[in-house]
C-alpha cells in the first residue's frame, strides 16, 4: 500500500501490532501518548512533528485531533506515495 498511497492506516484494538506493523515499514516515528497530545496544541509542534524520514509512523494520530489538517497538506504537497503510516485503536 505504501507503494501506491501517500498515507496508509492501520486500525485495530489495542496491543494488537499496530505499532510494530507500522515500524516495521517506517523511517522515523512519532509516537504520541496522553501527555504529548497535549502539547501537539502548537502549530509549531505540529510541524516538528512531521518532519523526518518517510514513511513516518504517526501513532496513535487520534489522540492529537490537530493533526490530520497538516498530515494531509504535506502529504498533497509532496504528491508521492509512502509519506505516513498512521496507526490508531478502534474505540467503542
Amino acid at each position: 500500500m505504501l507503494q501506491s498511497a501517500p498515507v496508509v492506516l492501520g486500525e485495530g484494538p489495542r496491543a494488537c501490532g499496530k505499532t510494530w506493523t507500522g515500524g516495521y515499514a517506517a523511517r522515523s516515528a512519532a509516537l504520541i501518548d496522553a501527555q504529548e497530545a497535549a502539547a501537539l496544541t502548537s502549530a509549531m509542534a505540529r510541524h516538528l512533528l512531521l518532519e523526518g524520514l518517510k514513511p513516518k509512523l504517526v501513532d496513535e494520530y487520534r489522540l492529537a485531533p490537530g493533526l490530520w489538517n497538516p498530515i494531509r497538506r504535506a502529504a498533497d504537497e509532496l504528491a508521492q506515495p509512502g509519506q505516513f503510516i498512521l496507526t490508531g485503536s478502534k474505540h467503542s
